[in-house]
């Protein structure tokens, strides 16, 4: 069963199933490289640029990865960094940082590079519920949770804010465009 997919670069595909993560070439269709996990990891997110990768596992540890030239991905670092799984990594559009949440109901900013030390973006205004997608905008970006509410988030700070009538619990977020303006489309349980 896979659990999550990202893009990498030259034509490459990062394939996550459990306790396996799976590089493989979406053109040709051959696997080039396999990983294996400890635990079992259910999020995965990549850089714009597809040269680095990151891992949530079941127990809130992230392994971040690095491919250099178009070559395998090697473990550049890892961490507990969730109490709980993981559940879900989003990659800066402009840094090498990611943004990740867990079942700890916490909002994390942590750059990729060197000794992973997150930083609390959520602090008093996390969720009450889990997070179970993040979604990068051009000013903002946005979290939904399965407390049936979608926050958006200032990049460089500031309280967010909390739209409060999705009447489900959500479980991911996509960017469309309706009418011709901007939307998010929010996917619920129910």
């Amino acid at each position: 069963e896979i659990s999550a997919l990202a893009l990498l670069s030259a034509d490459r595909m990062a394939v996550l199933q459990s306790k396996l993560l799976s590089i493989v070439d979406h053109k040709k269709q051959v696997v080039l490289q396999q990983i294996s996990l400890s635990d079992s990891s259910w999020s995965l997110g990549s850089n714009p640029d597809g040269d680095w990768l990151a891992v949530g596992d079941n127990r809130g540890k992230i392994s971040v990865y690095q491919s250099a030239d178009v070559g395998d991905f090697v473990l550049s670092s890892e961490a507990s960094v969730h109490q709980g799984s993981v559940t879900s990594i989003c990659f800066e559009a402009n840094e090498l940082r990611f943004y990740s949440a867990g079942s700890d109901k916490k909002l994390f900013s942590t750059h990729a590079q060197g000794a992973l030390q997150p930083l609390d973006k959520g602090r008093s205004s996390n969720h009450d519920k889990t997070i179970n997608s993040i979604l990068l905008g051009k000013e903002r970006f946005f979290t939904a949770s399965s407390d049936t509410t979608i926050k958006s988030w200032a990049y460089a700070g500031g309280q967010p804010v909390t739209f409060k009538d999705c009447n489900t619990k959500l479980t991911d977020i996509a960017p469309i465009l309706y009418r011709d303006k901007p939307c998010l489309l929010a996917v619920g349980t129910d």
